[in-house]
């Protein structure tokens, strides 16, 4: 699985983290409709104890280098950002109503969706000044299975092929499983290379997946997610 392993190092930077390098985020060669959407908890000062969750309301959200793509929180601290994003990763600036900025990178599938909870603002980081920091990240996204490992247990890891960046899926027996044609549940071994499938699911810092459900679709063909050329492409 060693195309595994390597996916794992390129996601493990571009996730949460801005600065990383230059091979994508804002700088990216593509772009494509995504929605990414969450909330705004209270800010964390420098040395301040974690505090219980507060929303934060009037926080401009915009992608940076995409002017056209923002919102400004409610009074639950909800945001909401839809438009084409850079790939495969966007950096999103909040700025407070005082002028405070905080930045967080974060991977966008194309033609999925991210949910931010509880993104708190203020976090102080020696490389990125101050960044902004969600307490978890769910991705919502389709591809084809790449590659995949043994299934033991109701346990097993695919690699999720997308338009700009591959996914390490975990599937466990918790993971909802099924057949989208039929409505049946399916098996862990029933996952094979190949396979069109709707993954949701928790991402973490490593760029894993951690399935709550996987959907088995039944399209033939891949779907044109980018305008334009797709990134490993538009260089060629």
């Amino acid at each position: 699985m060693k195309r595994l392993a390597a996916t794992f190092t390129l996601l493990g930077c571009a996730v949460l983290f801005a600065g990383c390098g230059d091979d994508g985020g804002v700088g990216g060669t593509g772009l494509s409709p995504a929605v990414v959407r969450g909330n705004v908890a209270a800010e964390v000062e420098p040395n301040e104890a974690a505090r219980e969750a507060e929303p934060l309301s009037g926080i401009l959200v915009r992608v940076e280098g995409r002017e056209e793509i923002r919102d400004v929180t409610d009074r639950a601290g909800r945001f909401r950002l839809e438009g084409e994003f850079p790939q495969p990763t966007a950096v999103l600036e909040f700025r407070e109503p005082n002028g405070f900025l905080s930045r967080l990178e974060v991977v966008v599938p194309a033609g999925g969706e991210v949910e931010l909870t509880n993104v708190r603002l203020r976090v102080p980081d020696p490389l990125a000044g101050m960044k902004a920091e969600p307490e978890s990240v769910l991705v919502d996204f389709e591809g084809f299975v790449e590659d995949t490992e043994p299934c033991e247990d109701g346990h097993a890891t695919i690699l999720v092929g997308h338009p700009a960046v591959d996914f390490p899926v975990e599937v466990t027996p918790e993971t909802i499983l099924t057949d989208e044609r039929t409505g049946m549940p399916l098996g862990c071994e029933a996952l094979s290379t190949g396979l069109n499938v709707r993954v949701r699911g928790a991402l973490d810092r490593t760029g894993t997946v951690h399935a709550e459900r996987v959907r088995v679709l039944r399209r033939t063909e891949r779907p044109r997610l980018f305008r334009g050329a797709p990134p490993d492409q538009a260089d060629g």
